[in-house]
């Protein structure tokens, strides 16, 4: 009976080690392509932060070309307006599931951007997919996906993901000297 249970427990442990590992493997993979997409994002690199979008979404967008122009006509205008890109950030991947032929996961992205007498501090849950066994990442906000979205472009959604809601949006608000 001893060995049985030293067995068992041997299987357990082993079995939550490799689960752990693949989440840990995912998350770095995840992490670092994410942080491409936010990278392209501040060097208004549109290509590759629409290589990086959710494959869904670019087509509702026209397609990877539309998907670009729309992203360069409304940023451009954001900095036109007098917009300062100051920080973007990562926080860590939510956990990894398996969701019919794909695996979805969750990261939030921070971004902090200056506007005439105003600081915007916004947070975003995007949610991370990979058609290819965590090979290649793609995101997308979850601020988008609407039950009905969800339907269409995520079939075989499984509940167990967890998409965290993101912190609402922080308003800091400057006179012209520079004081709050």
């Amino acid at each position: 009976m001893k060995k049985v249970i030293v067995l068992f427990g041997f299987i357990l442990i082993t079995g939550t080690s490799f689960s752990l590992h693949a989440q840990n493997t995912y998350a770095a993979t995840i992490t670092e392509q994410a942080g491409k997409m936010l990278q392209a994002f501040v060097d208004a690199d549109y290509e590759t932060l629409i290589n990086y979008t959710y494959p869904g979404i670019v087509d509702m967008l026209g397609g990877h070309d539309g998907a670009v122009e729309l992203t360069k006509m409304a940023m451009d205008g954001v900095y036109a307006g007098g917009g300062v890109l100051d920080s973007v950030y990562l926080g860590e991947p939510g956990n990894v599931v398996e969701a019919g032929k794909e695996l979805h996961s969750s990261i939030t992205q921070f971004v902090v951007m200056t506007m005439p007498g105003v600081t915007i501090k916004s947070a975003s849950t995007l949610m991370a997919v990979s058609s290819d066994n965590g090979e290649h990442w793609t995101f997308l906000d979850i601020k988008q996906l609407t039950p009905e979205l969800q339907a269409i472009l995520f079939p075989d959604y499984n509940e167990a993901l967890i998409l965290p809601e993101a912190p609402p949006v922080e308003y800091m608000y400057v006179d012209s000297d520079g004081n709050e």
